[in-house]
């Protein structure tokens, strides 16, 4: 295993560790250092836990032991030059070639993924579940890029048999959040948490009683302030190209919201499913 898909399965696996093994998942995570001198000892002491917690740890991932858990660090994907690929880069640069942007790009968004599944709770994610299933009305809020990811959403849990509106004029949002009860939710989407409109609608619709669920990249935005529910959807601050990246990592959760909710009543979501499918068998050619 090389390291890039070592911190791979470490952000898949992230909401399945113990809390000991999360603590030695940041250490690695985070360790820029030569990982040839690293020792078991040191790596339990840096992150705060037992020896028999890093043997854990690595078990969990798959591994025999510590010992392949720190040739994985050590090795790094390269091409038969002996140089890391330049695929593996984030960021443009005038120096790129046309072909290296699409790569670059599917990097980008699969290290957003993979912050976002060390980012997510599994207790929200639960509960958003949990909270869209049992609601009368449900509510959904956004400015600008995130408009496409909330029409996304509201368009899914339509086809859920799900009573959702989502609005793209600011007065329609405010007489609508205006109109819930406590048996409502309001979601609102927004990559940066302090879009005014989306905080404003959010902040209206809680205190009418509705449950508010707040999709964000930042925990320290405004609109986490009002969030009944939290789906953050990165672990650190992330400095891309938010028009792109945010969309993609928005569209993720909403199909992770769209499968939990099915799951949640397979039965009676499957056939809903197929009674809307057949409403609409003929509108294709």
């Amino acid at each position: 295993m090389e390291r890039e898909e070592l911190l791979f399965m470490i952000a898949t696996k992230y909401m399945t560790l113990s809390k000991s093994e999360k603590k030695v998942a940041d250490f690695i995570k985070n360790f820029r250092g030569k990982a040839e001198n690293l020792t078991m000892k040191q790596v339990a002491k840096e992150s705060g836990v037992s020896e028999p917690s890093v043997m854990r740890f690595a078990k969990s991932l798959g591994l025999d032991g510590f010992n392949e858990l720190k040739y994985s660090l050590i090795k790094r994907n390269k091409d038969e030059t002996g140089t890391m690929k330049p695929l593996h880069g984030f960021d443009i640069s005038r120096n790129d070639t046309i072909e290296m942007i699409p790569g670059k790009i599917v990097m980008t968004i699969e290290k957003q993924i993979n912050s976002m599944l060390e980012a997510i709770s599994l207790k929200s994610y639960s509960d958003v579940i949990e909270s869209i299933s049992n609601a009368e009305n449900i509510d959904i809020y956004s400015v600008e890029n995130s408009v496409s990811s909330a029409n996304d959403l509201a368009t899914k849990l339509l086809y859920l048999g799900i009573n959702v509106k989502m609005y793209t004029d600011a007065y329609l949002q405010k007489i609508s959040a205006y109109n819930l009860s406590e048996k409502d939710v309001a979601i609102g989407i927004s990559y940066s948490g302090n879009s005014k409109d989306t905080v404003e609608m959010i902040k209206t619709a809680k205190k009418k009683g509705a449950k508010t669920i707040v999709i964000t990249n930042y925990r320290d935005s405004r609109i986490v302030k009002y969030a009944d529910i939290l789906i953050c959807t990165s672990s650190d601050q992330m400095l891309y190209g938010d028009a792109i990246f945010s969309r993609a990592i928005q569209m993720v959760i909403n199909d992770m919201i769209y499968m939990g909710i099915i799951h949640s009543d397979y039965d009676k979501y499957i056939d809903i499913l197929k009674k809307n499918e057949k409403a609409i068998r003929n509108r294709g050619y």
